[in-house]
């Protein structure tokens, strides 16, 4: 029979044990009993979860960036409304279109009808914004439509201000329609506000 200081090894699933008989000193690596297994990722998965991470931070970080500059006031980007062009992230009054956006605004307020409107400005021949993408595919150029309309008297863009999440900012752009006809116009869209959202068109 070998001394008890004699060393022992054991192997069990792989993990080593080592015991003294003297001062019980032991080093292992083992399960603890009470503990579920913790699942072993692999080594793929570790990548995508890390990208995921880097991508969800970024994305708040630009969220965070396009909400401080739009409280003040400036163009974040998308598509200018009519009446107006971008220029380094600013928005710029086009003339020639401004003065169809305070007809269509004035020509409501003494209608109170979104339906003759638009019936008039057909008959005149006043129509949307004509627009070629990046990729050379036109759109607009078409009589207005009521959803259009709809949307263009109630954005606040017009009356010089900035939307993000509801909140409205003094814009850096200059107003195409002033406080009094804004007034006077969203009286009568209060008076006459259909009961459904119109649906999103492109002016």
């Amino acid at each position: 029979m070998h001394d008890f200081s004699h060393r022992i090894l054991l192997r069990e699933e792989g993990r080593l044990l080592r015991a003294r008989d003297r001062g019980f000193e032991s080093t292992f690596l083992q399960r603890r009993v009470c503990e579920p297994p913790v699942p072993q990722l692999a080594p793929g998965d570790h990548v995508r979860r890390l990208a995921q991470f880097e991508h969800e931070v970024i994305g708040e970080r630009i969220r965070d960036k396009i909400a401080a500059s739009k409280s003040k006031g400036m163009w974040m980007g998308g598509v200018p409304p009519f009446g107006y062009r971008a220029q380094d992230r600013k928005l710029i009054i086009v003339d020639s279109e401004a003065e169809i956006v305070r007809f269509i605004y004035r020509r409501y307020a003494e209608l109170g009808s979104v339906r003759l409107l638009k019936d008039e400005l057909e008959a005149r021949g006043i129509r949307s914004k004509l627009r070629t993408s990046a990729s050379g595919r036109i759109s607009g150029g078409k009589p207005f439509a009521r959803g259009a309309l709809y949307l263009m008297l109630q954005n606040r863009i017009y009356r010089g201000e900035i939307v993000h999440r509801e909140q409205s900012h003094l814009g850096e752009h200059e107003p195409i329609i002033y406080q009094p006809s804004w007034a006077w116009t969203a009286q009568r869209w209060r008076k006459n506000s259909p009961t459904q959202p119109p649906r999103r068109h492109a002016v």
